[in-house]
């Protein structure tokens, strides 16, 4: 269980809901979608540990659809059983632009800014163990270090394909100690309409990544009708255990609110990650483009 928390801390946040968090994985999806929106996204890795691995994160995402563009802006928060935290503040912003008929291409990048540490306070386990912050200095509380970047990616596609890579912490710290990051997704669109209205869509999806030791591979597909949207994928990989999750999401009005659970089959006493998004959509008063990337909505 140590090992697992160790080397989690020095991975960036991974989250099961990538559709709800698309921003934070690649910053060529900021304000991708034709209204605004406020996302609080809310995830535990270790539920079973007191204070376990866990990560929240609110985002601001705008479409700017006569520059052809969009902005994000999202604050993260990690903690890791209280004992070592992370705070980032990243801001991103994409441009779209038709490179066909019926095809578009995003280019997005971001700057970032971070500030982790090892607490002194809570160092100590219930069992007794020692964590490394317990070698702070006498009278040091706290052993934060910064470090700032920027990210870059880009999508191309349209209402029925999307395909594109993000790579994150690209640092500009001398003391960088989070390694970069790497994201490749692809996912396709099929509708089934009735009285030429769309009833259903299947999204099946792909995903890698990686980032140091971490490297898995994700696939799964989604449905969604009026209102509902549910998915299931499969994530494989080096360090990473074999893991099943379920995605639901229910929209009302303007909320849109998702909840996942990612079952990992190959390990046993930290089988059970949760996950929640709530969503606040602002609707614009008049259409805005309609031409924007499609990916499974939540």
């Amino acid at each position: 269980m140590l090992q697992t928390a160790m080397l989690t801390s020095a991975q960036s946040p991974v989250f099961t809901q990538y559709y709800a968090t698309t921003s934070w994985h690649n910053p060529a999806w900021s304000g991708n979608l034709p209204v605004s929106r406020v996302t609080l996204n809310a995830r535990n890795e270790f539920p079973k540990i007191q204070n376990g691995l866990t990560t929240t994160r609110i985002a601001y995402d705008s479409s700017l659809p006569d520059l052809h563009s969009g902005i994000a802006v999202q604050l993260v928060y990690q903690s890791l059983a209280q004992l070592f935290t992370t705070y980032t503040t990243q801001v991103s912003y994409s441009y779209n632009v038709s490179i066909a008929r019926n095809l578009q291409f995003s280019l997005g990048t971001g700057i970032y800014f971070q500030q982790s540490g090892w607490q002194r306070g809570n160092l100590v386990l219930p069992s007794g163990i020692l964590l490394p912050g317990s070698s702070l200095p006498e009278g040091v509380a706290s052993n934060k270090e910064n470090q700032y970047g920027m990210s870059a990616g880009f999508i191309v596609g349209n209402k029925k394909f999307h395909a594109g890579m993000g790579i994150g912490e690209i640092s500009f710290a001398q003391n960088d100690w989070l390694p970069m990051r790497l994201d490749v997704h692809f996912g396709t669109n099929f509708d089934i309409n009735t009285h030429k209205q769309r009833f259903l869509r299947i999204s099946p999806v792909m995903r890698y990544h990686q980032q140091y030791a971490n490297k898995f591979f994700s696939t799964g597909v989604y449905a969604r009708i009026p209102r509902f949207t549910g998915g299931i994928e499969t994530t494989f990989g080096i360090n990473k255990p074999i893991s099943f999750s379920l995605i639901l999401g229910f929209q009302y009005s303007n909320i849109i609110f998702a909840y996942s659970n990612e079952t990992r089959i190959t390990q046993t006493y930290l089988p059970q990650i949760h996950e929640v998004s709530l969503v606040y959509e602002f609707k614009p008063k008049k259409k805005r483009r309609t031409d924007a990337i499609s990916c499974p909505a939540l």
